[in-house]
């Protein structure tokens, strides 16, 4: 109390004028030293925050700055380091980028279909089974398989055009490296028939086309004897020796592992390029006219197949038709001209920026090279966590994943159809394979890209959202696999062939009178149409005695016909359902191509920005793997269970020279369409899963320019925002 009593005057002082002034100045002072403090405090405390937000965007701008300064200047401008014409600037826009990458597309596509065109060409020459054929052409996913998935991974990392360059010169070479099995069996291909008089015992003939024929009054021998005749053991008119046949194996797959390797950077970086720097809303513009002039490749490569299996394969002159089975099409002249194309059209792409336009937004690898720098950690090993994180976070995508695998079992089904369609319609509707290869080309010129564009059109018009493409991507799989039902009925019958005067079933051997002193060969199969309609299995079992200018007479086993003549080949059947067959493949292939790039869309908006790139060679590198790769090999092994008589030598027994048509037939159609049923289910699974999740499957769809952002640019940004006044309008606009 004492305390307190002594207080009060100390009070009633201060209200003295003297005394006052001067307690009132000490008040005032400590007031003041306390607003002071608290304005320091709050002045400090604001000082760090933005000297954190300062450092941070200090140290950003250092490594945007090295990175633009290295970079910027040549990225973002046409031209290859400090050669930049000011010509050239003009070409920096999509537009440009877009018409130069058609081109290259359009021949990289030919030069990947082109080897389908030839199939039959090949196992006639090289003796090669369906089944070798498949591995030959899924050799080209080897090197796909083997690159693919590292190469998605850096696509931002990279210089996106000069890559697809530098592919594209290997694409080239492959061809190139194809047609070498050609030059290397160029010999033993002998010359081709010309006008021959064949009659009785005078023969002005090769003596190995005269064997190839197998002319009654030549067949001698036994068929046993031909072989063990040492080292003049019978030789057909295309048998390479072995070592040259495993030869020509060899450099066929490596130049088609080359052609895998090289295409491996086409669909992500492509898809990538033209997404990061066009608007959202017209990426499918753009990639449904790059890659529907694309689709036109295959088109191009069986159109000018047909047009050089119509040449001989040694381009000299001679007067048997592409029907005769001594033709062999000049496979190789492809190859040459598709590889030689390649190299030639793929050089103006160096010339293109990296970006189309000058941004400040790093490359997604930035900030792990910023915490290499500061931690001294190897960034090779940063990355390498971050793929296998990023792949994690796919695998745990079931949109993604059900698109994938859609994506799988469709490619199997094209895969291995495209692969042997040619074969298809030469068996079924006896046509040459110059002929049907025409027929191919001008379908798949057609409807394919015609399909491909005007989907594209209409995603990018329309603006349709990702769900809307989805179920436009499932009424097109449905129509599509509706109308693929009717290869059952669009067929035609088993032909008969005849050995002597009945016909042959393939299980015994028929005999006739007309036979008796001609000896044939059961094993060599040389096809003839004889004058009264049948087919026969060779001249010597018709029964001809003579050939003039490649037409067989004398033939006397040919029923109810007095001129008793042949020609090369099997009879024209009496069917008429070739055109149709060709109008359902035409609405099938546009109603599947129209729904192709609204698939991309859905793929593409299911999974984030920052790994989409990767996503994109993720599900091309699962439909390869599981899709290309054994397709060819699957359908081959399916077409060889078909077969009723095979192509034997002394050697080994090669390819098929007479299938089981219908069973062709169906099994060949069952198993495309249940494949692609299959796909259609899983984009049904899609379509419910989205429609009933309570999560956003998709990502924005909207009209902004996507920006190369990383995952932990991403987390610092959302935390600066934190700590920063933000208009919440604007920002939702913004997520919006």
């Amino acid at each position: 109390m004492k305390h307190s009593s002594f207080d009060l005057p100390v009070v009633s002082v201060s209200r003295e004028p003297h005394h006052g002034a001067v307690n009132q100045g000490f008040q005032a002072d400590v007031s003041q030293d306390v607003n002071d403090n608290r304005e320091r405090r709050i002045l400090s405390a604001k000082e760090s925050n933005h000297q954190v937000h300062a450092d941070r965007k200090v140290t950003e701008a250092v490594f945007i700055s090295d990175y633009e300064e290295d970079e910027d200047d040549d990225d973002s401008y046409c031209g290859i380091g400090s050669w930049r014409p000011k010509c050239m600037q003009g070409c920096k826009n999509m537009a440009c980028f877009s018409a130069l990458y058609c081109a290259i597309g359009l021949v990289m596509s030919s030069l990947n279909s082109y080897i389908s065109s030839q199939i039959t060409t090949l196992e006639k020459h090289f003796n090669f089974s369906s089944a070798i054929s498949g591995f030959l052409m899924s050799c080209n996913d080897l090197g796909y398989l083997a690159t693919t998935l590292s190469i998605s991974y850096y696509t931002r990392q990279v210089h996106i055009p000069r890559a697809m360059s530098v592919s594209s010169v290997l694409y080239g070479v492959s061809g190139l490296l194809c047609a070498v099995a050609f030059f290397c069996t160029r010999s033993q291909i002998p010359s081709p028939p010309r006008d021959v008089f064949y009659v009785g015992n005078t023969t002005l003939q090769p003596a190995a086309s005269t064997s190839f024929t197998q002319m009654c009054q030549n067949a001698t021998t036994p068929t046993n004897e031909s072989c063990t005749a040492g080292s003049n053991r019978f030789k057909g008119n295309f048998e390479v020796t072995e070592d040259w046949r495993i030869g020509a194996i060899f450099f066929l797959a490596i130049g088609m592992i080359l052609q895998g390797f090289a295409k491996s950077p086409r669909q992500a970086f492509l898809t990538t390029y033209v997404d990061d720097n066009v608007p959202k809303t017209k990426t499918s513009m753009y990639l449904g006219v790059t890659i529907g002039v694309s689709i036109f490749g295959p088109g191009v490569a069986f159109a000018l197949g047909g047009f050089f299996s119509s040449m001989y394969v040694t381009l000299e002159e001679t007067n048997i038709s592409p029907r005769d089975p001594r033709w062999l099409g000049a496979w190789w002249l492809g190859f040459l001209v598709f590889g030689s194309a390649g190299i030639i059209v793929s050089v103006p792409l160096i010339f293109f920026p990296k970006r189309m336009r000058r941004t400040r937004t790093k490359p997604p690898a930035t900030e792990q090279r910023i915490k290499a720098r500061d931690t001294g950690l190897c960034g090779f090993w940063l990355e390498t966590k971050d793929l296998f994180k990023s792949l994690l976070h796919l695998l745990a995508n079931p949109v993604f994943m059900c698109l994938t695998f859609a994506s799988v079992f469709y490619s199997i089904s094209v895969g291995g159809v495209m692969s042997f369609f040619a074969k298809y319609l030469e068996t079924q509707f006896t046509i040459p394979a110059s002929r049907a290869n025409m027929f191919i080309g001008a379908v798949t010129f057609t409807a394919a890209p015609l399909g491909t564009i005007i989907g594209g059109f209409l995603t990018s018009r329309f603006k349709l959202s990702p769900l809307a493409c989805l179920k436009f991507v499932i009424i097109c799989k449905t129509i599509d696999n509706l109308v693929s039902c009717l290869s059952f009925v669009f067929g035609c019958d088993q032909p008969q062939l005849y050995r002597g005067t009945g016909a042959d079933s393939f299980s015994y051997q028929t005999t006739s009178q007309c036979l008796n002193n001609c000896h044939c060969d059961d094993l060599k199969y040389f096809p003839i149409c004889g004058s009264d309609g049948r087919s026969y299995f060779s001249p010597c079992h018709a029964g001809c005695m003579s050939m003039n200018n490649q037409i067989f007479s004398n033939c006397s086993c040919l029923s109810g016909d007095s001129t008793q003549i042949a020609t090369g080949g099997l009879c024209h059947q009496d069917c008429n359902m070739l055109y149709p067959y060709l109008a359902m493949n035409f609405v099938g292939a546009f109603t599947s191509t129209l729904s192709l790039m609204p698939s991309v869309i859905v793929l593409i908006r299911s999974v984030k920005e920052d790994t989409k790139p990767l996503a994109i060679g993720f599900s091309a590198f699962m439909s390869n793997l599981l899709g290309w790769f054994p397709g060819p090999v699957i359908y081959g092994y399916l077409v060889d269970s078909t077969c009723l008589l095979w192509r034997t030598t002394c050697s080994s027994v090669g390819a098929c020279s007479f299938y089981d048509i219908e069973l062709f037939r169906y099994r060949f159609s069952g198993l495309s369409i249940g494949l692609r049923m299959i796909m259609l289910g899983l984009y049904v699974i899609v379509l419910i899963y989205v429609q009933y999740s309570k999560q956003y499957a998709f990502q924005a769809h909207t009209d902004n320019v996507s920006e190369s952002v990383s995952p932990d640019e991403t987390t610092k940004e959302k935390s600066t925002n934190s700590e920063l006044p933000v208009n919440s309008n604007s920002e939702l606009e913004t997520k919006m």
